[in-house]
């Protein structure tokens, strides 16, 4: 297979999929600044010296190294907190005379795939192939797009319907069949995942789509659909325990 962008009839292109009514947590990569413990050589440098009022005797060395680690030890805490639920990041591109938002998962791709990012910065979207392959030539390939999650009166189960529906009328060929959930090791609600047969879609004949919840650092929604395409059933099952792996994983 030589897959190309303008050949391949996805959702991704077509933007059909997606039921909204009209996506590992980032690391904290920047602590706050602490101020160095007396001694170091950034304070020999710049002068300053401690104003901490003395209280009780004791030696102040020690006392101030146990603020510092003390006050490490609950941002290194909140970070991981912030990280154990910022699944979800944002980021403004420019579209006219604007900016728009997109959105990504924090991804991490099973043993033996990887990010095509060349192809995943083209489209806005999170696309991962086996090691060594690309969009154009991997069979199969998995990707992963967000959708904001504006209504949220609206179950993932209506989302998804709406989504499935989407598809089936704009491809009136097109067979869909719902599959078991995927439990997440994460603790958020399982994946429900769809089976979809397009036999008037060559590059993508056969199709694994699953829907789930997550959010961002500030508690914003959102649905991923993380889709398995392909033109064969065996390449499918080929990669289905990576797929799987991805699901139970995010």
């Amino acid at each position: 297979m030589n897959r190309s962008i303008s050949m391949f009839p996805s959702p991704l292109w077509g933007g059909v999929r997606g039921g909204g009514r009209k996506a590992r947590s980032r690391a904290c990569s920047l602590l706050p600044q602490l101020t160095p413990l007396p001694g170091s050589p950034s304070r020999q440098r710049d002068g300053m010296t401690p104003s901490l009022p003395h209280k009780g005797g004791g030696n102040k060395q020690v006392f101030l190294r146990r603020q510092y680690l003390v006050l490490l030890s609950a941002v290194l805490l909140a970070c991981l907190a912030a990280t154990a639920r910022a699944e979800v990041q944002k980021f403004l591109n420019p579209c006219g005379q604007q900016l728009c938002a997109s959105y990504q998962l924090v991804l991490a791709p099973p043993e033996g795939w990887e990010i095509d990012k060349q192809a995943s910065r083209q489209n806005k979207i999170q696309i991962m192939v086996p090691n060594g392959a690309s969009f154009a030539t991997a069979e199969p390939l998995i990707y992963v797009e967000v959708f904001y999650h504006r209504d949220k009166q609206q179950t993932l189960a209506d989302f998804a319907r709406v989504s499935n529906a989407r598809w089936v009328a704009a491809n009136a060929k097109a067979k869909i069949s719902e599959l078991p959930a995927v439990e997440r090791s994460n603790g958020k609600p399982p994946f429900i995942r769809f089976a979809f047969d397009n036999p008037d879609k060559a590059q993508q004949a056969y199709e694994i789509g699953a829907f789930g919840i997550d959010s961002d650092k500030d508690g914003n929604e959102f649905v991923l659909d993380v889709v398995m395409s392909g033109s064969s059933k065996e390449a499918l099952n080929r990669a289905d325990a990576a797929y799987v792996t991805i699901l139970k994983a995010h």
